[in-house]
């Protein structure tokens, strides 16, 4: 009986610790946790208790490595009662040995390298969300430009989330080598025990046949699994532009991200964050703020046909408009950055045929976050200001309303306050630290309280689907674009960009063609993290090959800035915080000398 006990004991902490062998790691992030995994450790420790009481009970003579001796009596054990041995007296006093102090360590001023998050931090992160502390380069190999994919020496590339499919499927693939690994070693001792009936193994036959059993059926669902995810995967690789998602998918996606990448800023980080020490937290915000607005710039100047180059506008002041509606300030400037910039802003006859109603759109958003007054439009819009009524509204009422709901708040305004806050602090001799001069409070209370309030759901909220379902745009050309593309005849235009030269709307699609809503939205992410970086070089040569810039003669030609965040991902005083006022002219007086107003249309659908 006690052999049997004993077997019993030793099988199930055998099964409750290869049970805990189903966990999921990222370098120090755990991002899947065994099922049960409480119920499997305690399960342990009880096991470990018996085995280690049969052990001491039934053993001819105690044991000398037994970790946690039970208490014995002498009748038990035979021995007599003796006084315990003393410990032997230390030789000589010596002092405790310290550990060395740690040497100044002195970040690089270009950038920190953030792609290795710290490793005494363990977070969870839930199954196919975006870790915003687990960064990666951009890819570069720009296999889709016409320009040959090298970047300049000096051009920044920035460091993003990993794209969670590949994640998953890297994580899974590992999950599969060791559960296939654990199963041939099961049927090797099956096999062994089989024809050398060894009276010494520890499990019966019937025991390896279960646990064969149990591996394969996890084998047989990793693959499933793996199997879903390459499918997904190849599926968002072969998407030739990203109109083939609906706007509001993307503005959704790209607002996870931004809102990942936001809660993890500490805001004692607005306080390290200098020029030369810049903030790793910071630095992966502003690092996805000019990938975002890089690959708007490279999506809009990569179609040949001005057709195509006019919807990839409109598509994005769609969903620059969502942005707003989901309160994602941050993506929304990223938008508007990208629309102003001057290789898209010198496509006067693409810019020709976006409709006056998406213009007219484009103006007010491009006003909500001008840089006029210090962002004050944008300030009133959200309640950051020191007056208790704006156009007739509460502020206490305004901000009530963005703390009932997710919000992305624009995260430049903060860096902006926050540095000339502390230039004006350090002037004045105090033994206060930064943190308790009320302003500054103010502003990281502020900070925190966008933090701390609702988060955005895995999956979009049936209102906002339903709201976005009304204003659907689909990649089709307007009878607008259609007359400007009608003239149009390139074959590359047809191959390359998935439009044809006659212009005609795409068929409609079916529920079943489009997949769930979850496939969608794992395609959109997938999509969007994976686009090349290219440099800004590209992007010049691009726009010039498109429209040749009108420069007048002997006017040397110069490039303006870019309206995005230093190339250096570093935001540190009020001259390098954005860059647009001398760039991001209205469009509405940028369009005027292009069409007139009898010849533009109202909307997409004129």
């Amino acid at each position: 009986q006690q052999q049997d006990a004993y077997m019993t004991y030793l099988i199930a902490a055998q099964q409750s610790l290869q049970a805990l062998h189903d966990i999921k790691f990222v370098h120090a992030s755990i991002i899947g946790q065994p099922r049960h995994y409480s119920v499997l450790i305690t399960t342990m420790r009880t096991c470990l208790d018996h085995i280690e009481h049969i052990i001491h009970t039934h053993s001819p003579s105690p044991p000398r490595t037994i970790a946690r001796p039970a208490p014995l009596s002498a009748q038990h054990t035979g021995d007599l009662k003796a006084p315990p041995p003393l410990p032997p007296k230390p030789s000589r006093m010596q002092k405790p040995i310290l550990p060395p102090k740690p040497s100044e360590h002195r970040r690089p001023a270009h950038r920190p390298l953030t792609e290795f998050p710290d490793p005494v931090a363990i977070h969870i992160v839930a199954e196919g969300e975006v870790d915003p502390t687990y960064l990666v380069p951009a890819q570069t190999n720009a296999g889709d430009s016409l320009t040959p994919s090298h970047l300049a020496a000096s051009d920044h590339v920035p460091l993003i989330p990993a794209p969670p499919l590949l994640t998953t499927h890297r994580n899974l693939q590992g999950q599969l080598d060791t559960l296939e690994q654990t199963l041939r070693e099961y049927k090797a001792r099956k096999q062994q025990h089989s024809t050398q009936r060894m009276s010494l193994e520890t499990m019966t036959e019937d025991d390896l046949n279960q646990l064969i059993l149990q591996c394969s059926r996890r084998v047989a669902d990793i693959k499933q699994t793996l199997n879903r995810v390459r499918t997904l995967y190849m599926s968002a690789a072969t998407i030739p532009t990203v109109m083939q998602f609906q706007a509001h998918i993307i503005a959704y996606q790209i607002t996870l991200i931004e809102s990942a990448i936001y809660t993890s800023i500490p805001p004692h980080a607005l306080l390290e964050h200098t020029a030369k020490h810049p903030h790793p937290r910071i630095v992966a915000s502003t690092d996805f703020f000019n990938y975002v607005t890089r690959f708007i710039e490279h999506a809009i100047l990569l179609p040949q046909e001005v057709s195509s180059r006019a919807q990839h506008i409109h598509y994005w002041i769609k969903v620059a408009s969502r942005c707003l509606d989901l309160n994602n300030y941050q993506t929304l400037k990223a938008i508007v950055s990208a629309l102003g910039t001057p290789p898209v802003q010198r496509l006067r006859r693409t810019w020709a045929y976006i409709p006056k109603k998406s213009l007219v759109k484009l103006d007010s958003l491009n006003e909500l976050l001008s840089e006029a007054n210090n962002y004050g439009k944008y300030r009133e819009h959200m309640g950051m200001v020191n007056v208790s009524v704006v156009h007739g509204k509460s502020i206490s009422l305004i901000r009530a309303e963005h703390a009932t709901r997710p919000t992305v708040p624009f995260l430049g305004t903060f860096i902006h306050d926050i540095t000339y806050l502390l230039a004006a602090f350090k002037t004045h001799e105090t033994n206060l630290p930064p943190e308790d001069e009320p302003r500054i409070h103010d502003v990281l209370l502020t900070m925190t309280q966008f933090q701390n309030g609702p988060r955005y759901t895995p999956v979009p909220s049936a209102s906002y689907l339903k709201q976005s379902q009304k204003h659907y745009f689909r990649p089709a050309l307007s009878n607008a674009l259609q007359r400007g593309a009608s003239g149009i005849s390139r074959i590359s235009g047809a191959g390359l960009f998935g439009f044809g030269s006659q212009a005609s709307p795409p068929p409609e699609r079916d529920e079943e063609e489009e997949g769930t809503l979850e496939e969608q939205q794992q395609m959109a992410t997938q999509y969007i993290l994976m686009r090349s970086w290219v440099a800004q070089s590209t992007v010049d040569e691009l726009s010039a090959l498109r429209e040749q810039p009108v420069q007048k003669q002997g006017t040397p030609t110069t490039r303006s800035s870019s309206g995005v965040y230093p190339t250096g991902s570093v935001v540190s005083g009020a001259s390098s915080v954005m860059r647009f006022s001398a760039d991001s002219a209205s469009l509405g007086t940028s369009t005027t000398g292009m069409s007139t107003n009898e010849s533009r249309p109202t909307s997409a659908e004129d």
